[in-house]
Order: C-alpha cells, then structure tokens, then sequence
C-alpha cells in the first residue's frame, strides 16, 4: 500500500462526502493535483474508483496529464503502471485537460468527481488553477495533521511490531526532520517506510523498528544515525544538517574548520591509543564496514583532508553520531578534580559596564577554581590591549589602573 496515495484519497473522499451534504444540488466536483509518481497515480485511481462503486451516486473521470505519460514512459519500470493506466483510460491522450473542467455533468442524477492528475504540467495550467488542489502541502496539512503518525502506525501494524507511543513519536521525530530538512519529500517518505525492512529481519518491537529506520537513510545520500539518542535535550535537526554538510563536503572548505576537524582526529589517535589498538573504542555497528577502529578514524580523516569518494562511500554506511561525537568533536574529558581553565568570554556594552562585568565574572571565576578556603585576594589589576587600525597603526596602549 502507497501511504500518501491513501491519503490522498481519504482527503478527496472526504471532500466529495461535504460538499454532497451540504449541497445536495451540486452535480460536479473538479479536483486537480501536483505532479504524482505514476505508481501514487495508478493507487490513488484505484481507491477512487473502488469508492465509487460502493458508494454507488458517484461516477468518476480520472485522467492523468499527457505530458506526465510522457515522461513517466522514458523510464523503463515505469511502463507496466502506464499500461494499465491506459488501460483503463485512466492517461489523458489528447494533451489537453483543460477540456474535462467544462465537460457536462452525468445525466443520470449522479454526481460526477473529476480529478485532473498532473495539472500544473499543462500549458493552460492557469485555468485550473480555481478548483480544489491535492498536493503534498494540502495531503500533509489537512489530511495528515503534520505528522506521520497514521502512517507509522499502519506500516508497524502491518509488520505486526509491538510498539507504544514513544516509539510513534521517534519515528515521527526522524520522518519529520527528513521532511523538514529538504531530504525527502512525502512521496519518498511513503516509499522508506514501505521499504523498510521489518519482516526481512523479524522486527517485533518498536526499538528495533527505529534502528532499522536509522539505518535505513542511505536512499537520501545520508549515513546511518544509529547512535541518536531519543531525549527532551538532544534534537535530531543539527546531526541531519552536519551530515548534509559534511557529505557535500563544504563542511571542509575553509581552512580552518578541515585543520580543527584534523587536530581532533590528530589528538583522538594519541589520547585513545590503547583503546584503538585493542579495537573497543566503537562498535562494529558504529564502524559499518570498516574492519577496525583504527581504520575507521583514518577513513574519516581521509576524507576530510582530500574529500575521498571511496572514504565518503565507506562513511555512508557508518554511524554518523560516531563520526560526529567521538570523531570530529574529540576533546579531552577533566579527570575528577582537575580544575578546568575558565573560558575567555566577550562582553559587550558601554565602558563602566563592561569593566564591572569583567570584574565581577573574575572573582566568580576565582572562587570556582580556588574553592575553599579561598585565598586572600590583595590586589586586582585591569589591563587595556589597544584596538588595531586599518594601515598597521593603533591607539596609545591605556595606563594599567
């Protein structure tokens, strides 16, 4: 079952249902849509027309734009779903379907449900633009309530998967920030979760169907993300976008960030030496299809010094939450104790405020690293470095107060 095709469905069902109720006079509906898959077209046909025959008071006219026929035939596993669409007469052949917006209505009493697939593909797409669209936009608005939630249910229920709400809602977090992101649209959506393989690898509960989703992302140019945790502080948005970025690469094109992302690595290989050498330091789920650890750390630095396709290739089908955390963003945890360096902070205001700011920030960063007993405190000294002139030049260094 295509999952945006049933809702298509169910969002012009229940448009004819109101419109016939509330006026019982009205013998024509015309709903146009956006460009549809031919597999989407050929589901949403189906549905329409099994309506139709239990319903009983409605006739349908399906077609779908010539020019979509067209296109859809260049694709060599497209052609059976363009046959039957045919077929069927489901495939508008003239080239004009504007034609069907002033066609008379049934004169048997019926009410007739025109829907126009692939409207905004016609030359005289203005024309149609007045009658009711069923588009992405509108499916997910109206008829999905922005959420994926119906479909996740149906696609677990089908693979007969125990899951509660929390699940519902993680898949809805991951879906949805595909969706958002720019990285699948509902169409694309529909089709993972019809992919994902929960049968194939005898899923039964909900964690195991989110693994399989996380690591399911390869169909969108993105890695596994295996390692995300689902919780109130960590959002999921960021890593999508780091990934995004870091597989186009342009995450690496200033100088700057690629040497801070190479130290990291640099300072991962001498602090976590041991660990590497015995290969505990990932998990072989982390590392995908890298043997070791080791070799793991090397493929991402190779990447990130020369953009590698084979590296890249190789990232893909490792943890990304990995390569993020624990790679790219390797720092030296304190050992319990050991007194952290106050940050550098940048304070910004009129003169008086900011040397009281700084001021008082010391001595709260005084008593942070001294602790207590705290030592006595006999002088404070403020000092002033001179701003840098355009040419070189700079101001008189101020006298220390």
């Amino acid at each position: 079952m295509n999952y945006f095709s049933q809702s298509a469905f169910e969002n012009i069902r229940n448009k004819v249902l109101r419109l016939r109720e509330k006026a019982a006079s009205q013998r024509r509906i015309i709903v146009t849509t956006s460009a549809f898959p031919p597999d989407v077209t050929l589901d949403l046909a189906k549905m329409l027309d099994d309506f139709i025959v239990k319903d009983g008071r409605v006739v349908l006219t399906f077609k779908a734009a010539k020019k979509l026929g067209d296109d859809w035939r260049k694709i060599p596993n497209h052609n059976q779903v363009c046959k039957e669409l045919e077929q069927r007469s489901w495939l508008d052949d003239t080239g004009n379907l504007t034609k069907y917006r002033s066609a008379a209505p049934p004169g048997n009493g019926k009410l007739e449900l025109c829907v126009l697939v692939g409207a905004d593909q016609v030359m005289d797409a203005s024309s149609l633009a007045d009658f009711y669209r069923c588009d992405q936009r509108n499916v997910w608005q109206e008829q999905m309530g922005g959420s994926f939630e119906t479909w996740i249910r149906k696609r677990l229920n089908l693979a007969h998967v125990g899951y509660d709400q929390k699940n519902i809602s993680n898949f809805n977090t991951i879906l949805t920030a595909l969706e958002e992101q720019g990285c699948a649209d509902l169409f694309q959506i529909a089709f993972l979760l019809r992919a994902l393989p929960l049968e194939q690898n005898g899923a039964q509960d909900g964690r195991t169907a989110e693994l399989l989703l996380l690591r399911g992302l390869r169909p969108f140019n993105l890695p596994a993300l295996i390692g995300f945790k689902f919780t109130k502080k960590k959002k999921l948005t960021p890593y999508l976008e780091a990934a995004i970025r870091f597989f186009r690469y342009d995450l690496f094109l200033e100088e700057k960030t690629k040497n801070k992302a190479l130290d990291a690595i640099d300072l991962l290989l001498q602090e976590k030496a041991k660990e590497i050498s015995e290969n505990c330091l990932f998990t072989q789920d982390e590392r995908g299809t890298f043997p070791t650890d080791r070799d793991f750390i090397e493929g991402v630095r190779i990447y990130v010094q020369n953009e590698d396709a084979a590296a890249r290739d190789k990232i893909l089908d490792s943890d990304f939450i990995a390569v993020h955390d624990k790679i790219l963003k390797f720092k030296v945890k304190a050992e319990p104790g050991e007194t952290k360096e106050p940050p550098i902070r940048k304070l910004k205001g009129g003169p008086v405020e900011v040397v009281l700011a700084a001021l008082w920030q010391t001595l709260r960063d005084c008593c942070a690293v001294f602790g207590m007993p705290r030592p006595e405190i006999k002088s404070i000294a403020i000092y002033s470095e001179p701003p840098r002139l355009q040419g070189g030049a700079s101001f008189q260094p101020l006298k220390q107060l």
